[in-house]
């Protein structure tokens, strides 16, 4: 699994599999195909390329979701010792519907995700990390002066194992609160409030840490095809043991296309450039993302 041949392979290989002993049956309920490309001010730059992400609805009670990116970051010009890396970023889950629970809809989520990284030219110093996941998620919509809001409860629990072979090394759990919908025509926003447990291998014990991570959106439609958006954004992760407090955010004008092709396929276009972010205490801007794909 660590030789560079396999590594490449498995994840693709593995949505491939599953998709055609499911093809049989259900539907193909969605699929996008995207690339994305960002240019850091620090002289990173990195490439994404989401080969598939979609949904397969099998029957009225399970689906069968996918998620396959494969990631290439170029050698960064402001550093010497920089190499350029690649490697798969991967996520396929089951999501079973079971009901109602407390007022509130229930489903059961079986994940196994895969990533991999290794240096792009000479396929040396590779790493890989396998999950494995289950997470019921309880969801609800709540109407607040004739809006319609998400309220999302997640549990999640998760096994899993590294390049250093236990599976304690990304063992954990969390529970995660979702909310958000609409302000006003043109303002949204969405809210994520994160409790997570997981595994140290540096200190042998599990590390109880809270976040949040938030997004502030205005939108406005130009025409047909083109809307701006404007997209403020802010993480935040305290550890209560060690008490030390991380800090991100970002303000990110967007011009967005987006032109139907058919009844149900289209393509579309982003670029996006990063004016104001934040790290730790530390100011910076200069960072454009530039995304164009298809998807039905």
């Amino acid at each position: 699994m660590k030789t560079k041949m396999i590594t490449k392979l498995s994840p693709l290989f593995v949505a491939l599999s599953l998709a055609s002993t499911s093809a049989f049956a259900g539907e193909l309920t969605s699929f996008k195909s995207e690339v994305k490309l960002n240019d850091y001010k620090e002289g990173a730059q990195k490439t994404e390329g989401t080969l598939a992400v979609g949904t397969y609805k099998i029957n009225d009670t399970f689906s069968f979701h996918f998620d396959v990116d494969k990631d290439y970051t170029a050698k960064n010009k402001a550093s010497e010792d920089s190499v350029a890396t690649e490697g798969w970023d991967t996520q396929f889950y089951i999501s079973q519907s079971a009901g109602s629970f407390a007022g509130m809809d229930l489903s059961l989520n079986y994940f196994v995700r895969y990533d991999a990284s290794w240096e792009a030219d000479t396929g040396a110093n590779s790493s890989y990390t396998a999950q494995y996941i289950f997470s019921p998620v309880f969801d609800t919509s709540i109407k607040i002066a004739d809006n319609d809001y998400y309220f999302t409860i997640e549990l999640w629990g998760q096994g899993g194992e590294s390049d250093k072979g236990s599976l304690q090394d990304v063992s954990g759990a969390e529970t995660n609160f979702y909310f958000g919908g609409p302000l006003s025509d043109n303002w949204s926003f969405d809210l994520a409030w994160y409790n997570f447990d997981y595994y140290n291998t540096d200190t042998d014990e599990y590390d109880y840490q809270i976040g949040t991570e938030d997004y502030l959106t205005y939108t406005q439609k130009l025409n047909d095809n083109l809307s701006f958006a404007l997209e403020s954004y802010y993480e935040a992760y305290y550890t209560p043991e060690t008490e030390e407090t991380l800090n991100y955010g970002h303000i990110k004008p967007i011009i967005k296309y987006k032109k139907k092709l058919g009844e149900d396929f289209s393509m579309h276009a982003s670029v996006g450039y990063t004016a104001v972010s934040y790290a730790n205490g530390n100011w910076s801007n200069n960072e454009l993302e530039i995304a164009a794909g298809f998807s039905f």
